[in-house]
């Protein structure tokens, strides 16, 4: 039987997580020509606008990451199918490991759109292997969900008054300042370390995969 309280699915794994995707986002905002890594609703948009002044090659570059978005989804669901019970190591680490080495990658890289197609290909794995926080699912990528549960929750909250909303809700909104915080201190870094800026998560990716590695039975 599986453990119902799994380190993958722990607050440590979810804040760094949160603070990860604020910190992809802007990343690649600023330093791959305002291509979102991880908010591909933005890069639609943005595609559409390029479509509608007739720029085919500015439309064209955002096919980029979404295609890469979506290799991501089909390599994280490969990963948790195929490796899950076959390896000794927790399969999540394997994504962690995946995601390390590609963000070294990138970080070598001065190849814009390439560079955003691989941070785009970190954020789904991330997406797909991680979707849940203390059991809630709470994607570390999808920040518009996340704010609407949020303000649901502290709405029922003002009205009921039942400590269940509140404590729901002031775990969101801590998630939710996470990211944005992880998003702050990217756009500081990038003004200094340009592309290499993402390097900095390396050392957070290292603490999860130490973690998880603890949780033997996930």
């Amino acid at each position: 039987m599986q453990n119902t309280k799994q380190h993958s699915d722990s607050l440590f794994i979810g804040i760094i997580l949160f603070f990860i995707g604020g910190f992809q986002n802007v990343y690649t905002y600023l330093n791959c020509g305002k291509i979102f890594a991880n908010l591909q609703t933005g890069n639609m948009m943005w595609m559409a606008v390029a479509l509608a002044e007739k720029d085919i090659l500015g439309a064209a570059r955002y096919l980029i990451p979404l295609g890469s978005f979506c290799l991501g989804c089909v390599i994280g669901a490969l990963v948790d199918t195929k490796c899950k019970y076959n390896f000794k190591m927790h399969w999540r680490t394997i994504v962690l490991i995946i995601e390390m080495i590609i963000t070294v990658i990138a970080s070598l890289l001065s190849h814009k759109i390439l560079v955003a197609a691989l941070i785009t290909f970190n954020s789904a794995l991330s997406l797909q292997g991680f979707k849940n926080v203390c059991n809630r699912s709470l994607p570390a990528m999808m920040m518009i969900g996340n704010l609407r549960k949020a303000v649901d929750h502290l709405t029922k909250y003002s009205i009921n008054h039942d400590k269940e909303d509140l404590k729901e809700g002031m775990l969101i909104w801590m998630l939710l300042f996470t990211f944005i915080f992880g998003a702050y201190i990217s756009a500081i870094l990038s003004d200094y370390f340009m592309n290499k800026t993402i390097l900095f998560i390396i050392p957070l990716y290292l603490m999860m995969v130490i973690y998880l590695q603890n949780d033997s039975k996930c």
